[in-house]
């Protein structure tokens, strides 16, 4: 959220060449977020010595994008191409998160999910949609951090136990 809020600022470092990739820069964000978050969710899947299972999971991202690309890019143009670069990149998160935690339960998803669901209309409303995006961004940063709240309280009082 915090690349989304301060957007403007980062392509002041960029050439004018750039610029017309700021509409598109908030879906280009989730290949790499999304590919670390899935290094972390994946060690079912590294544990338990399937890593075939990762060939499904990038035949299904692949196939997601190829099959969204041919229908947004003809009507959207760039921004349908980096929408549907964001969506195949979802999947590959949600396939190998679930693919692992069938192999092996360790890690907890629905909170990494309503996130990363979060994050993605946030992606979207930046690249379809320019209209007071800095306070619709502070906006979903508010979210997200009430959303982690008691997560950071727990935190709180562990680190108040540990040094007292």
């Amino acid at each position: 959220m915090g690349i989304l809020i301060f957007k403007p600022a980062i392509m002041f470092v960029f050439t004018d060449s750039y610029q017309g990739a700021v509409s598109i820069f908030p879906f280009l964000c989730f290949v790499p977020i999304l590919y670390t978050i899935s290094e972390t969710t994946t060690l079912g899947i590294v544990f338990s010595r399937k890593t075939y299972l990762n060939i499904y999971v990038s035949i299904g991202a692949i196939i997601t994008n190829i099959t969204l690309a041919l229908y947004f890019v003809p009507y959207y143009g760039a921004k349908g191409a980096a929408l549907s670069m964001g969506i195949a990149y979802f999947i590959y998160y949600v396939l190998r998160s679930v693919l692992s935690n069938r192999e092996w339960e360790g890690i907890y998803l629905t909170k990494q999910l309503c996130t990363v669901a979060i994050l993605f209309l946030a992606a979207f409303y930046n690249t379809f949609y320019d209209y007071y995006s800095i306070l619709v961004n502070i906006g979903f940063l508010i979210g997200i951090v009430l959303f982690y709240l008691p997560q950071f309280s727990q935190l709180w009082n562990i680190y108040r136990r540990k040094v007292y």
